[in-house]
């Protein structure tokens, strides 16, 4: 081989070699578009507005939860919900399913078809309100009804009535506190 075909040969492997490394950063590329378009359609990321959802949520903290239900949100599920008339997406708990008869004594406690609701991590207190729907509720058809764990502090079904399914955009996956001192 001589010297003018050898470096003929080197230019040529050394293109190929480039040609396969953009080619390569294309797939990557196109496999991270891909990846991140599904992600943005199944998921979302969100902050908790406000003290309704103490103790377990805080205002501030940061969740993931996943835009689309392939189920009927369940009794304790934690909620994205999306509402014309509310300044922002709120953040609940679903106490009460369709046809459910809700039913809550003054410090907050839930009845849910005639048996109290096992419920933990729920701050109860003094309910000061004239505007709440009247109890005991039933909840409508393709309606849930949502509480805050902070029931003295939470503006929710009570005052707003049952959300309708469609108003609910999202299930609560995962927290992320960004501050242990509030």
């Amino acid at each position: 081989m001589t010297e003018l075909e050898f470096e003929l040969e080197f230019k040529k492997r050394k293109l190929q070699k480039r040609k396969q490394r953009r080619m390569e950063l294309l797939i990557i590329g196109a496999h991270l578009g891909v990846v991140l378009v599904l992600l943005y359609w199944m998921f979302g990321i969100g902050m908790v507005h406000g003290r309704s959802m103490r103790p377990a949520y805080r205002d501030g903290d940061l969740f993931l939860y996943q835009r689309r239900l392939f189920r009927e949100p369940d009794y304790g599920d934690v909620v994205v919900i999306h509402r014309q008339d509310l300044e922002r997406d709120i953040v609940k708990r679903i106490a009460g399913k369709p046809g459910d008869v809700i039913d809550l004594d003054d410090l907050g406690h839930l009845t849910r078809n005639g048996e109290r609701a096992a419920e933990t991590e729920i701050l109860f207190g003094e309910q000061d309100r004239d505007d709440w729907i009247t109890l005991p509720y039933t909840v409508p058809e393709g309606c849930y009804f949502c509480l805050g764990d902070n029931r003295p502090r939470s503006e929710d079904s009570r005052e707003l009535g049952a959300f309708r399914r469609r108003e609910i955009t999202g299930k609560v996956l995962a927290q992320f506190r960004l501050s242990s001192v509030k």
